[in-house]
């Protein structure tokens, strides 16, 4: 069973493609009915009856279809393993201010936290997404109870306004930049009318009035790639470069287009292709993109489960087996792959890839866990039980060992001199540079229940379903705004998430806001 828009190879039964997000045409001929996205997994034990106000958070794909209704979880993790897109000292990261937090607060309530910015909109959420820096959120809310089929409310989000684009909408796409959101009005059997909006000014322009089935819009909001005029199996794909489309080529499905519109990346018959100007497609084989950095003028992609990584619209160059970069928490992008620290092998070995970005170099393999500090260097990483750190933007660099302790799970600091550990016995410790542990701070429900807030080092842990907090280092204090039964605590360099009987939100590690849910 094929995808009749990329190509892909599907499982029988399939009701969306995972390769482009495209709905599936069933036995009958038509297409899917009803979409419910997965869950977030939980990390609880089976039975427990415990659901995540994590999961709660939803986010979409760079390339959205129609039948997808532009659902996909982006998680405001913990960040450990951070990977995503550029490297090769702090500078070449995209810096991210405060993250928002969109929550369903109440049944028909949407709650929207940024700093000290709240915003209320009526309905229950849908998805949200939010630009590369994290100054704009565009959020689709829809009324109470409703579903795949039925149309919400898209608004965007920027200066602590909100303001509403459409009251008619199924799915969206934000451009990196925040500067421009795609999103598709009057649906109608999978294939709906793609609209146009510049920051939430003015009116809303058509792109394509019917028949539209994918799209994606570029890096910098300024071109937008779609598929439409699907017929006995086949469409054709188009490049709106913000005055008019232009056919791009039959069974061509956009899903990746770089600032101007310079480098567009698409599908063809289960094949990657890159475009550059007026000239021939290049091919990338059976390609699929899995990073890209800021412009999107330098992207990896995979190949069988090998990574290549093409520049400029050119050839790709072979990298290693799942290729990923490493970011360091705070940051959501990178400028160029140049320098950067990688993982590869499913995350187990550590690399290095060099200014000519060459194949990978390897620096240490069977880790876990690695974590790029705030220079864009260093690395931290867990490896047999033990903590190390290596300066893993240089050849040849060789790793240190901090701590061997039978170390389960690790928070480092943003700068990478301390950090809390806990031990395979649930002992919570706390280490400065080479220096061991002096004690047990406390004795965890599990290994995993701890969180480091990077915006004051504090950490947050679970003690006999109890909210502690231990600041460097020290005795922990209950936490005694936070009701007991705790199970799940969470964290980044913006917010503190507390999951239990009901969740708590925090932007300052000493206030936090509870929600019912």
């Amino acid at each position: 069973m094929k995808c009749k828009v990329c190509g892909a190879d599907l499982p029988d039964g399939a009701k969306f493609c995972g390769n482009c997000s495209s709905p599936v045409e069933q036995s009958d001929g038509s297409a899917p009915s009803e979409f419910a996205p997965e869950s977030r997994a939980d990390d609880f034990p089976a039975g427990s009856g415990k659901k995540s106000f994590l999961s709660r958070l939803p986010v979409k794909p760079k390339t959205l279809a129609i039948g997808a209704g532009g659902v996909v979880v982006l998680v405001l993790v913990i960040v450990l393993l951070a990977s995503l897109f550029k490297g090769g000292g702090s500078g070449n990261y995209v810096k991210r201010d405060q993250l928002p937090v969109v929550v369903q607060s109440d049944d028909d309530e949407v709650t929207y936290l940024s700093g000290k910015t709240e915003i209320k909109l009526d309905g229950e959420l849908y998805t949200y997404d939010y630009s590369l820096d994290g100054k704009v959120t565009a959020a689709l809310v829809k009324e109470e109870d409703s579903g795949y089929s039925d149309p919400g409310t898209l608004y965007f989000i920027s200066g602590g306004k909100s303001t509403q684009i459409s009251d008619d909408v199924y799915s969206f796409s934000l451009a990196d930049s925040g500067s421009a959101v795609a999103f598709i009005t009057d649906r109608e059997n999978s294939e709906g009318t793609l609209n146009y909006s510049t920051g939430g000014k003015g009116k809303a322009e058509t792109i394509a009035s019917e028949g539209v089935l994918s799209y994606v819009i570029s890096t910098d909001g300024k071109t937008v790639g779609y598929t439409a005029d699907y017929e006995d199996g086949d469409f054709t794909g188009y490049i709106w470069n913000g005055k008019k489309s232009e056919k791009l080529d039959k069974n061509a499905s956009p899903n990746l287009i770089s600032d101007g519109g310079k480098y567009i990346y698409y599908t063809k018959n289960s094949k990657l292709y890159v475009k550059s100007g007026k000239g021939d497609a290049l091919s990338l084989k059976e390609g699929s993109i899995t990073e890209y950095n800021s412009d999107g003028t330098e992207v990896i992609y995979s190949v069988s489960g090998t990574s290549y990584i093409s520049v400029n619209g050119k050839e790709g160059k072979k990298l290693r087996t799942d290729t990923s970069v490493l970011i360091p928490d705070g940051y959501s992008g990178v400028k160029s792959f140049k320098g950067v620290a990688v993982t590869y092998n499913d995350g187990d070995t550590l690399g290095y890839l060099n200014k000519k970005l060459d194949t990978p170099e390897k620096i240490d393999s069977s880790i876990k866990s690695p974590f790029l500090c705030k220079d864009g260097k260093t690395v931290l990483y867990i490896k047999k039980e033990s903590v190390y750190r290596v300066n893993a933007s240089k050849s040849g660099a060789k790793p240190v060992e901090l701590c061997d302790d039978d170390v389960y799970y690790f928070a480092p600091s943003l700068d990478g001199k301390s950090f809390y550990y806990s031990t395979t016995d649930k002992d919570l410790k706390y280490q400065t540079g080479s220096k061991s542990a002096k004690g047990s701070i406390a004795e965890l429900d599990s290994s995993s229940d701890f969180a480091v807030f990077y915006k004051t080092g504090d950490c947050f842990y679970i003690e006999d379903d109890e909210l502690y907090v231990s600041k460097n280092g020290g005795k922990g204090t209950k936490v005694s705004k936070v009701s007991d039964d705790v199970y799940y605590v969470y964290a980044d360099s913006f917010w503190v998430y507390i999951d239990g009987d009901s969740a708590y939100i925090s932007s300052d590690g000493k206030n936090f806001t509870e929600f019912d849910y």
